[in-house]
């Protein structure tokens, strides 16, 4: 009885680990799978929760965000990384520009704010999956 138990109990942890490793996988390959267009509407709703963005401003914002995300797909054709880095430093302040353009001083505050916030959270995340490949 005893030995069906320890069976029983190796299974069911084995089936858990798996359920819980392939839904991670999953939802790694559909944020991967996002098309430009799905990535700018879900950032553009997010701006409008986050800054209160007009009707008129959601529109423009979009566009902007969708040029954005349309480019960024592209960097996957650039094999050096210093020409990488340039690029998408370029790309963000172009987007950073016409962004100014639609939002308000107050609302762009705010975005930056929240920009770097985000650019902070990346990189602790980033030093702390460092040093846990290094233990």
């Amino acid at each position: 009885m005893k030995n069906y138990n320890a069976k029983s109990a190796f299974n069911t942890c084995l089936l858990a680990f798996l359920l819980l490793t392939s839904t991670s996988a999953f939802a790694q390959q559909q944020k991967q799978q996002r098309t430009p267009e799905e990535r700018a509407t879900i950032a553009t709703n997010k701006m409008k929760e986050t800054l209160q963005l007009s009707d008129d401003q959601y529109v423009k914002v979009k566009a902007i965000n969708l040029d954005y995300a349309t480019k960024i797909n592209e960097r996957k054709t650039v094999k050096d990384k210093s020409a990488l880095k340039d690029k998408m430093k370029n790309l963000d302040n172009q987007r950073m520009k016409s962004l100014k353009s639609v939002l308000t001083p107050d609302q762009y505050a705010k975005y930056e704010t929240q920009k770097n916030a985000a650019k902070e959270r990346l990189k602790k995340n980033m030093e702390l999956k460092r040093r846990q490949q290094q233990s």
